[in-house]
């Protein structure tokens, strides 16, 4: 057997132990598994964590933040067209769908979800962030906006988990024209 043995940064670790997690799920896991499936040090784990709890819960919020950034970045590289952004996203989003359900999966976990969710209320700050981002460039308000942008991060997750193309693709039409009515009002 094939034993880690270097070291590694708190980003590297999170990023590992969230891709892991990610496709192995979190039934029964060990710290044991999760070092000879990382090739992480076990030193290095509890170098940087004092649980494996604070581990597993820290590398989901580190997954949720590099998920959201890279949703955002998406968008803010197709907004000089938005009609085809909301006609297309859900092929972008396919590509974090089991990052979204593991993220989900951890949010209602017995074991984990309350700490998770304590911890994921900074994401809002993350979101709000976006959404003054968007708000100056589309120049728009941000009161206007920022309904629009938890809606469209509502049904990116409830797209994720229940793979209802039909149904989310209804919600993003409506965010679109909403959004579409407000910025043709507020150019005027």
């Amino acid at each position: 057997m094939k034993v880690a043995t270097y070291q590694i940064d708190e980003d590297g670790l999170l990023d590992s132990t969230f891709n892991y997690l990610v496709k192995h799920g979190l039934e029964n896991i060990t710290i044991r598994e999760l070092c000879k499936g990382t090739g992480i040090a076990q030193g290095s784990i509890y170098y940087w964590f004092s649980s494996k709890q604070d581990l597993i819960c820290e590398a989901a919020e580190y997954g949720l933040i590099k998920v959201v950034d890279e949703i955002f970045l998406y968008v803010f590289s197709n907004m000089e067209n938005l009609r085809k952004f909301f006609d297309e996203c859900l092929s972008e989003i396919d590509k974090y769908k089991n990052e979204l359900r593991f993220i989900y999966q951890m949010a209602a976990s017995p074991v984990y979800g309350v700490k998770v969710r304590e911890q994921g209320k900074d994401i809002n700050i993350i979101y709000d962030k976006y959404v003054k981002m968007l708000a100056l460039r589309l120049q728009c308000s941000t009161q206007e906006l920022k309904p629009l942008v938890y809606l469209f991060i509502s049904a990116v997750l409830d797209y994720a988990v229940w793979e209802n193309a039909e149904n989310t693709q209804m919600q993003l039409e409506f965010i679109y024209s909403v959004f579409m009515k407000n910025i043709n009002a507020a150019t005027i």
